[in-house]
């Protein structure tokens, strides 16, 4: 076809995909990730692409201009020459096209230098933090904005309404300093924040936090600290509030002082511990009827079976799922908490970062769980361990290599074919770092793919390119 032809068709052929769709697409295309990690709690960066696809043509300019939603995600980074990522015009246009939507705002930095023009947007950008349902702010700029420059006085006069919109607060650190009262003013009045995430950049004196900032723990339902804490320091914040219902913590470090008092938190519902060392220290002496999500991402070495089984005892909870890292030296003990958890229905099994061929321990990890996941009770009718399993992911080099993925892929078959007769749906993630693992058995690999034809859900992360071709291809044969 001729491009006279193919301009005389474009318009008609825009016009006849509805606009909603058009938008979905245009958000898709609109919008990176600035850190694929979950735990660090961002949104969406949204860069210039909206203001990009008004310049295509009328009919997407028309559509992306009354798309709010392609605007009111506003990230101004400040460079290391201390420039700005948007012109106050810019800015200017995605506060106006965001139209009544909440705003989502990040304001972030890489070095103390502020140019005169950046210190504009940010001043633009502050006037609209009352619009804002998401904050995440780099307090050291934020401070030195405000006491350097302005003064205390300016910020009360901008957040006198303080923000009545905001639910998500993220406070970021470029580098180690201790926050001034001055950023309690973007807590002090939001009745409807109820999620708080200390960035792992953060080195704060925890007393210092909960005394002098005063943040409302009262009306928090959602913590996330990935900065350090001392395990005395986190039952002490825990202490001072019964709502949470989701937590995530990243560091725990043991501090003087003796725990003896018991934290009882009874709307705890999903329980992130990230940190590699003392979450069985941190566990002793909680108590959480509630909760139904506990991912343990741990060392793996200090490990305290009779500890954890009390914990789960005493809190009477029904896990639903259930994340743990492994090592050699206590594959059985974790195994055997498996019995604990008789409802689960997801598990994920972390590969430790101790390299267990260098310590001289066996390797059998993924025997034993291969193992125990595949007996089945004939009287029951059921899997012996984790019967209502529906989801389990783990690391490809947990299960070593050749013959063990074997066992692995006809554990996951067996278990598929069984639990099709009870209409249980079932999803197997196996994840790796390297796609060049997958090279040591793309057969069984294969072999899980090609159950996907059945129903099965089954992904690779990352995907191995010799495998997808393989299976598209088998695809296509059967198909």
């Amino acid at each position: 076809m001729s491009p006279d032809k193919l301009e005389v068709l474009a318009p008609s052929l825009l016009s006849t995909v509805p606009a909603d769709i058009w938008r979905a697409i245009f958000k898709l295309c609109a919008s990176r990730d600035t850190n694929p990690d979950p735990r660090y709690h961002l949104p969406s960066v949204t860069d210039r692409s909206p203001v990009l696809l008004c310049r295509v043509c009328s009919v997407w300019r028309t559509i992306a201009t009354n798309a709010p939603e392609l605007w009111n995600t506003v990230h101004v980074f400040i460079d290391f020459v201390g420039n700005s990522s948007l012109t106050r015009k810019i800015l200017e246009l995605f506060l106006e096209r965001a139209g009544t939507l909440p705003l989502k705002i990040t304001l972030d930095t890489s070095s103390p230098i502020l140019s005169d023009a950046a210190e504009g947007v940010i001043d633009l950008l502050l006037h609209n933090f009352y619009r804002a349902d998401y904050i995440a702010v780099e307090i050291n700029l934020l401070q030195d904005i405000i006491m350097r420059r302005w003064g205390p006085l300016q910020l009360d006069e901008i957040l006198s309404e303080g923000l009545p919109s905001l639910q998500t607060l993220v406070l970021r650190a470029s580098k180690k300093s201790k926050p001034d009262a001055c950023i309690s003013k973007l807590w002090t009045l939001s009745p409807k924040l109820t999620k708080v995430v200390f960035h792992r950049s953060i080195t704060f004196e925890w007393l210092h936090v909960v005394n002098t900032l005063q943040i409302p723990l009262a009306q928090l339902t959602a913590l996330h600290i990935l900065a350090r804490i001392g395990v005395n320091d986190l039952h002490l914040l825990f202490s001072k509030f019964k709502n949470i219902v989701e937590c995530t913590i990243g560091d725990l470090i043991l501090t003087d002082g003796l725990i003896t008092h018991e934290i009882f938190l009874p709307n705890l519902r999903c329980l992130g511990l990230t940190a590699k060392w003392n979450i069985i220290g941190f566990i002793r002496h909680l108590e959480t009827p509630a909760l139904t999500v506990l991912d343990m991402q741990d060392s793996g070495e200090d490990w305290q079976p009779g500890v954890f089984t009390s914990f789960i005892a005493k809190s009477r909870c029904s896990l639903k799922h259930f994340g743990v890292t492994v090592l050699d030296t206590n594959e059985k003990e974790k195994l055997d908490c498996f019995y604990l958890f008789p409802d689960l229905t997801s598990l994920t099994v972390y590969k430790s970062d101790i390299n267990l061929k260098d310590t001289g321990t066996g390797y059998d990890f993924h025997y034993y769980l291969i193992e125990e996941l595949g007996k089945w009770d004939r009287s029951k009718r059921e899997f012996s361990v984790l019967p209502h399993l529906q989801q389990i992911e783990i690391d490809y080099e947990i299960l070593g290599y050749g013959a063990d993925t074997m066992l692995f892929a006809n554990m996951v078959e067996d278990r598929w074919i069984r639990t099709k007769v009870t209409n249980l749906p079932e999803d197997y993630t196996v994840d790796s770092d390297d796609a060049s693992i997958f090279k040591w058995a793309p057969n069984e690999i294969l072999r899980l793919l090609i159950l996907k034809r059945d129903g099965l859900d089954v992904e690779l992360d990352p995907v191995p390119p010799i495998a997808t071709e393989v299976f598209h291809l088998r695809r296509r044969l059967r198909g």
